[in-house]
């Protein structure tokens, strides 16, 4: 089914066996997209990919009559998770990236990241 994550193996001819790994069949967001505008049907689903190295990532709001989050996607190293078009309408999705520093006591001072999508349903 398109907007689901499916999890892989990869076996090669020797017999050797990779480790699991995910896929996800539909549109992914990325870091590229901030401040950008997507624009969904209800019931399309798209994934969300913030990876950046040293950054872990918060997704802090967007309107839940709009948007949900269907499913986590731990398969897929970086991802926040799989999110689909619920209810016609507009949100803006933001999420911010923070190093491991800003959780020491006392926190470092470096940047934090924000990300912010609009999103669209028609």
């Amino acid at each position: 089914r398109d907007g689901e994550v499916t999890s892989l193996k990869v076996e090669n001819q020797g017999g050797l066996v990779s480790n699991e790994f995910g896929f996800f069949d539909g549109p992914s967001v990325t870091l590229e997209d901030s401040e950008k505008t997507l624009t969904l049907r209800v019931g399309e689903r798209f994934l969300l990919f913030l990876k950046s190295p040293q950054h872990s990532w918060s997704v802090l709001e967007f309107d839940p009559a709009v948007v949900r989050k269907v499913a986590d996607a731990t398969l897929i190293e970086g991802a926040q998770g799989v999110f689909e078009a619920v209810g016609r309408g507009q949100t803006d999705l933001v999420a911010k990236g923070e190093l491991p520093c800003h959780q020491s006591d006392p926190p470092c001072l470096a940047l934090t990241l924000g990300f912010d999508l609009k999103i669209v349903v028609e």
